[in-house]
């Protein structure tokens, strides 16, 4: 009895054989079907392109960043570029730029990236966006550089002021 019973509890291999025999035809079908869809909408999609830069913003003699990394980002995000370099590479208004903005953590580096379906044309669109921001940290540094010249010509007039009090000075007390 209790062998009858264990044999009813078995499953019988050719059982599931004859099983699957008869749904072979939807077995073999169904994942074709679907791997021939699958690759002729892989065809019909445009191929994307992630171009990306990584670049670490200047510093000045202190090794303080002329510009931080986070104005920068914001500058990038919110259009402050995107005019001029729309009217170069002759883009039409409806041609938005969607930058990617990255500071990876613990760092003052920024991950620039733009996806395009023409990588030559986002490949010059990143590079002329380095070059504005680039020539913008380039104008802060030479406003920098003439303040600290101002400095130092004012500090030469004040020694030479100095210099000449000292004469007086002296002059006065020998006298």
């Amino acid at each position: 009895m209790q062998q009858e019973q264990h044999r009813e509890d078995e499953i019988d291999l050719i059982d599931i054989l004859q099983i699957l025999w008869k749904r072979k035809v939807m077995i073999i079908c169904l994942p074709l079907f679907l791997a021939i869809a699958a690759g002729v909408v892989t065809m019909m999609l445009p191929q994307i392109y992630k171009i990306t830069a990584i670049v670490e913003p200047a510093k000045d003699a202190d090794g303080k960043p002329v510009e931080l990394s986070e104005a920068i980002r914001e500058n990038i995000l919110g259009g402050a570029y995107d005019q001029q370099l729309m009217k170069k590479n002759n883009l039409l208004a409806g041609d938005d730029l969607e930058w990617m903005v990255q500071i990876p953590k613990g760092t003052s580096l920024l991950k620039v990236s733009l996806e395009s379906d023409k990588p030559e044309l986002a490949v010059s669109l990143l590079n002329d966006l380095l070059s504005l921001v680039s020539a913008r940290i380039e104008d802060r540094l030479q406003v920098e550089k003439q303040r600290i010249r101002n400095d130092i010509q004012l500090a030469k007039i004040t020694h030479k002021g100095q210099l000449e009090n000292i004469k007086l000075l002296t002059a006065q007390t020998l006298e």
